[in-house]
């Protein structure tokens, strides 16, 4: 597996440190679990095999074995539609004060905008491209503004997103 983004050095600093937030530490800890190089700077002990993630880049398994090891005991929410063909579900317990800690679900070929409240999205199956380049499962981007992109047309993309506590709240539809 060839990864494409990683976390930036600021982030992988601040991860060592424990100066991030909740949801920012599991995103990060998860792509450890399938990155070796980060995991090597980031944590000092290697990780227990039943702890590494491989990710399914097909998404045909059940959704709890798509996700990280991290991720499958974490109680989430219902999946509610935030716009045509993408929807979104809150994980319960992770979200530090001011932060959303959600799964995104995008259909092949669906339209993708993240937001501006968007600060990191880990790829965990399916792939989407645009502004951001290509995410595949297990690359982890930083975003700055709002970005834009497509859901792969034969994969669709299951992506974990971290960002402030306004991120898909309430009514209004803050996905394309």
């Amino acid at each position: 597996m060839c990864l494409s983004h990683h976390p930036s050095a600021r982030l992988r600093a601040e991860y060592r440190i424990g100066d991030v937030s909740p949801g920012t530490a599991l995103a990060v800890a998860a792509h450890a679990t399938a990155c070796e190089p980060c995991a090597l700077l980031v944590r000092e002990p290697p990780a227990p095999p039943e702890t590494l993630w491989r990710p399914d880049a097909e998404g045909r398994k059940p959704l709890k074995a798509r996700l990280p090891p991290l991720l499958r005991n974490i109680p989430r929410t219902r999946w509610r539609n935030v716009s045509r063909n993408v929807s979104v579900c809150s994980l319960r317990g992770v979200s530090g004060l001011g932060e959303a800690v959600c799964l995104l679900r995008a259909a092949p070929g669906a339209n993708i905008v993240l937001p501006s409240h968007v600060d990191l999205i880990l790829g965990l199956t399916g792939r989407a491209s645009g502004c951001f380049g290509v995410l595949d499962a297990a690359d982890l981007l930083e975003i700055a503004n709002q970005a834009h992109g497509m859901a792969d047309p034969s994969k669709g993309l299951l992506a974990l997103v971290i960002g402030d506590d306004e991120l898909y709240r309430g009514s209004p539809r803050l996905l394309a």
